[in-house]
């Protein structure tokens, strides 16, 4: 096993065998690479206790299912409406859903061109990375770093990485907080998907103030 800490402000890794190939997680690494001050990745913290996470999760679950190509309030309550028949989703969570700020998300630039992409929602990953390409360190390596992606869409438009967070919190400090989260997850894509990091796109949508944010 491998334990993850920071030791006077550098990141060190400890093997139990010399030699032995280890595994983290996207959430460890960021844990240990957030920036002074950030928090742990969270994609339902909303500032509202409880309720703002019961939101924040039904939110994601919404976007787990939905038909990004159905963008009126109409169409999204009736698919609400089917999920909640489906038992899809529950009639706690649905009540917690606004049908005009669902519109909204899925009118945002990041959503246009979907129609005919290949989609893959909540895509689990296990990669194999050089150490020296994730972590503070001159060791080259591989770790196998595991994570999630919310949504990875591959098109004519190349590839998009969408990451949905459910927060009150700035732009800028979304992007501080979390950009080291998306550029893993665009080298995972890009040696999963045999596709150019140039050719992918990494986004955070928020939510909750429906708002994108572009990582580069």
């Amino acid at each position: 096993n491998a334990a993850l800490y920071s030791e006077d402000g550098w990141l060190a890794i400890q093997v139990a065998k010399a030699g032995q190939k280890y595994t983290v997680t996207v959430d460890e690494l960021i844990g240990v690479l957030a920036p002074e001050g950030g928090e742990p990745t969270d994609p339902d913290q909303g500032g509202e206790g409880e309720t703002g996470a019961e939101r924040g999760i039904a939110y994601h679950r919404f976007m787990e299912l939905c038909d990004f190509t159905v963008n009126s309030p109409e169409g999204i309550r009736a698919q609400l409406d089917a999920f909640l028949s489906k038992g899809l989703m529950s009639e706690e969570q649905t009540a917690l859903l606004n049908e005009a700020e669902l519109s909204e998300i899925l009118r945002m630039p990041v959503f246009a061109g979907l129609a005919g992409a290949e989609l893959k929602r909540e895509q689990e990953f296990l990669c194999r990375l050089p150490a020296n390409e994730i972590l503070d360190v001159t060791a080259d390596d591989f770790v196998l770093v595991q994570g999630a992606i919310d949504l990875l869409a591959v098109g004519k438009f190349g590839v998009k990485i969408i990451d949905y967070k459910y927060s009150d919190k700035s732009d800028g400090y979304l992007k501080s907080t979390y950009e080291k989260q998306l550029k893993l997850y665009k080298k995972a894509a890009s040696v999963i998907l045999g596709v150019a990091e140039s050719n992918i796109s990494t986004t955070i949508v928020n939510i909750r103030l429906r708002r994108q944010v572009e990582i580069v």
